[in-house]
């Protein structure tokens, strides 16, 4: 039976004037020919999984066969991706027929299937940049010259192959909400609830299947969308073949759920493979075993990003006692007492803790599988770090481990947490940067003994670190607070030292004497403030980067002048924005090439007779904008809350999808009369709940929350959040039932429009981030959908001609 409902229950009728005649689109099949909802549902349902578990995905893959900052260009590349698809539904309107639907959908899954798979296997076998056999601790000056390393055009020729899925993606999506906008609210709900079981499997997926498998699971999500979709249609060859490659992929999952990797990765981002001996895929990372033969040393790998080297004999560790960035602290605050160890990856520090004879120390480590990988490889090194007695290890933020701990510590030490391809990362929400703000240094403090120290080492670029430690000591009540700094350096290597109370002089003669004997020099004494931090920022949690306007602009200066950027650790900010830049510019021309051109070619002409065009496309957009922005700063706030990136992104998106999806449902349920003035009352409660969620609920949640378990801070953030995820959802497929039947054309536009300002979101909210702060990025957010309120009005007009508006409207009283 067709669960079809009246399209005049959805769509109300904008005038009975007789100058403007509500034709039905030119397309528009009789309703009992269109596909039931379940299977234009299922068919969404399914498409929409696969999409997002394929989106994640590339995510991994960029962090590793690239670099960690171009990680969050598949993001964009799916939004584009669907915004191109939507426009080219609308050029080309006879690819989707609407008494084809079913049959074109099935089709269009079966096609999304092969490009994923074809753009997997591309992305793993092309070289994209240049690949060398140095020791795996030249990683970080690899990624110094991340921009340099990647093969520009290589890199261009394989992006289209990689957008195919998405664009094939959202020609079938604007075909549905255009051909079956009556039911918009069903439909768009199992949208959005497809896309909320793809985030929440690619996790599980991972754990079962190397990174590259896991495609097979999008595979077989867009075949099973085919066969449900060709079901029916007549088309029992097309419909075999759907069947057959599902049952194709899950064969193929299975095997490789046993340990055999079928897709393997050829060329990682600079860094030889030869030497490689065991992979592991995580979510956050892929962990990997790399024998250093010419230098007699093995060395865990994250992607390629970040390594430490595996502790193999005592030997090894006794020249760590030597070396300040490890042993300084232990030297100054001998045990007994508490050790955390941030970002402890291999064991390198909790080892020198050993050595030194703490017997209470705390491993914390985004990427946790690291601790079973060194346990389980290594079960018969006698100094493995973490099979000693008194090692706790937490798969955590480190600053989360930290706070949530409800510990005191005689030492926290950290050195180079530089893990930049985490989950986090890719959002734009996450950063290692973070782990160094105004707040995390109060964090640290409040949680060290009154004679502990903070270690903390990143190189030359532990002179960045002071001026945020020094305002955390001020917020803590220090007003002398460089009496409570030292920092030593060494070449390219150098140790910040914080205490919570001023140093001792006995200590400060201490310190000076162990930074000389170990090489080191005093760049830093406890007591005068330095000349040279006077015009230093502290960075803070709102903006945890140090980029300025010069290195952004000196960034772009750089990819159309070819400047050199040097290889110090000055130029690393504007490296960074030159990466941001090429993404920005690659994904504006490409917007502007398939969505800006045929707007101004196509659509110009064939909405020319559809008054009030503007408001809906303007409204369309704003609402694409708004909702990534802030989703974006969301994860940003609640990753200390949760305590890990990877499950604060997943829990966010997890419950804005199903929560929108709920809203959506229930959008398409409500009454046509009042809809317009009840968007308005929607679209303000979104921008209530979004102020009360950025600005009031943090605090409760630092009251609240920490020291809870984490499986209770998850479902509290995720039951608070689930409100406003509800009202989120409502804003479009309200939209689309306000636009006349008459405007059908322009529902392709609105959805490409919608799909390209989410990319500019995505793209814009890192500049802000960067440049201004997460408030000004969720200001801006908030400022799109006020502008989409105002918008909101003109959605019942469009399509009516202004004088069929004055006719329908009321005569006044008295005339």
């Amino acid at each position: 039976m067709s669960t079809i409902p009246e399209p005049q229950a959805s769509v109300p009728e904008p005038s009975k004037a007789p100058e403007a005649p509500e034709a039905a689109p030119r397309e528009a099949p009789p309703v009992d020919r269109l596909p039931s909802t379940g299977v234009l549902g299922a068919t969404l349902f399914l498409l929409s999984g696969s999409l997002v578990v394929f989106e994640l995905l590339l995510t991994r893959l960029f962090s590793l066969i690239m670099f960690a900052h171009l990680a969050n260009l598949a993001i964009a590349l799916a939004l584009l991706g669907i915004g191109i698809g939507a426009t080219v539904l609308h050029l080309f309107p006879r690819l989707v027929p609407p008494e084809k639907l079913a049959e074109r959908l099935g089709q269009l899954a079966l096609l999304t299937a092969v490009a994923m798979l074809v753009g997997t296997i591309l992305a793993l076998n092309l070289q994209l940049n240049d690949q060398w056999d140095y020791s795996v601790t030249a990683i970080r000056h690899w990624n110094r010259r991340a921009p340099q390393l990647i093969h520009k055009g290589t890199l261009a020729a394989l992006m289209p192959f990689l957008m195919l899925p998405f664009v094939f993606g959202g020609l079938g999506f604007s075909a549905i909400f255009k051909v079956a906008r009556a039911r918009i609210g069903k439909l768009y709900a199992a949208d959005l609830w497809g896309g909320a079981l793809g985030s929440a499997l690619f996790i599980p997926a991972l754990q079962v299947l190397s990174g590259p498998d896991t495609v097979l699971v999008t595979v077989l999500g867009c075949s099973v969308a085919a066969a449900v979709a060709l079901r029916g249609t007549g088309k029992r060859a097309q419909h075999t073949v759907a069947i057959a490659v599902a049952v194709a992929a899950a064969g193929a999952a299975i095997v490789a759920a046993t340990g055999v990797e079928l897709l393997k990765v050829r060329y990682t981002a600079g860094y030889a493979e030869k030497d490689i001996y065991y992979t592991e895929w995580t979510p956050e990372a892929r962990l990997s075993l790399h024998d250093d033969r010419a230098r007699r040393r093995q060395a865990l790998v994250l992607d390629t990003s970040s390594a430490s080297e595996i502790v193999r004999g005592a030997g090894q560790v006794g020249y760590w006692t030597k070396t300040a960035d490890r042993a300084l602290a232990f030297k100054l605050r001998p045990p007994p007492g508490r050790v955390a160890v941030i970002a402890a990856s291999a064991g390198n520090e909790v080892a020198t803790a050993q050595r030194f004879g703490y017997r209470d120390v705390t491993a914390i480590d985004i990427a946790g599988r690291i601790f079973g990988v060194v346990r389980e490889k290594f079960a018969k090194v006698a100094v493995n770090p973490y099979l000693q007695p008194g090692v706790r290890t937490l798969d955590m933020d480190g600053r989360a481990g930290i706070v949530h701990s409800g510990r005191r510590y005689a030492i926290i030490m950290m050195r180079w947490a530089n893990l930049n391809n985490a989950a986090g990362i890719m959002s734009n929400a996450w950063s290692p940067s973070l782990l160094e703000t105004k707040e995390a240094f109060v964090d640290y403090l409040t949680h060290l003994e009154d004679d502990g120290l903070i270690s903390f080492a990143k190189g030359s670029q532990s002179v960045h670190m002071v001026p945020s430690a020094v305002a955390a000591l001020r917020q803590v009540g220090q007003r002398q607070p460089y009496r409570s700094i030292a920092l030593v350096e060494k070449g390219h290597e150098g140790v910040l030292l914080v205490r919570r109370t001023p140093f001792p002089k006995r200590q400060v003669a201490e310190f000076k004497r162990l930074a000389r004997a170990m090489g080191g020099r005093v760049a830093i004494s406890p007591g005068r403030e330095p000349r040279r931090m006077k015009a230093r920022r502290a960075i803070t949690d709102d903006r945890p980067y140090r980029d300025t306007p010069r290195e952004m602009w000196r960034g772009l200066k750089a990819i159309f002048q070819s400047i050199g950027l040097g290889d110090d650790d000055s130029a690393w900010g504007s490296r960074i924005n030159m990466v941001l830049w090429l993404q920005a510019l690659f994904l504006i021309g490409a917007g502007l090439l398939f969505v800006g051109l045929p707007l101004v070619w196509r659509g110009r002409r064939d909405m020319a007779n559809l008054p009030g065009k503007g408001s809906a496309l303007g409204y369309a957009s704003a609402i694409g904008y708004a909702y990534l922005a802030i989703e974006t700063v969301l994860i940003h706030d609640l990753i200390l809350f949760v305590g890990h990136p990877t499950y604060a992104i997943t829990l966010v998106v997890l419950v804005m999808l199903l929560g929108s999806g709920i809203g959506s449902a229930r959008a398409g349920s409500l009454p046509a009369d009042g809809l317009a003035r009840r968007l308005k009352v929607v679209l303000l409660t979104v921008v209530g709940l979004a102020l009360v969620q950025a600005l009031v609920l943090p605090a409760l949640y630092g009251a609240l929350l920490v020291g809870t378990p984490m499986w209770l801070r998850i479902a509290i953030v995720g039951l608070t959040l689930l409100p406003l995820a509800y009202f989120m959802g409502m804003p479009f497929p309200i939209a689309m039932r306000l636009l006349p039947a008459s405007a059908g054309e322009i529902v392709p536009w609105c959805w490409a429009l919608n799909g390209w300002m989410s990319v500019v979101a995505a793209m814009a909210t890192v500049f802000f981030a960067r440049q201004l702060g997460y408030v000004a990025a969720f200001c801006a957010a908030i400022a799109f959908y006020l502008v989409a309120m105002a918008l909101s009005g003109g959605l019942e007009r469009v399509g009516i001609a202004p004088a069929a508006r004055t006719a329908a409207a009321p005569a006044p009283e008295g005339s």
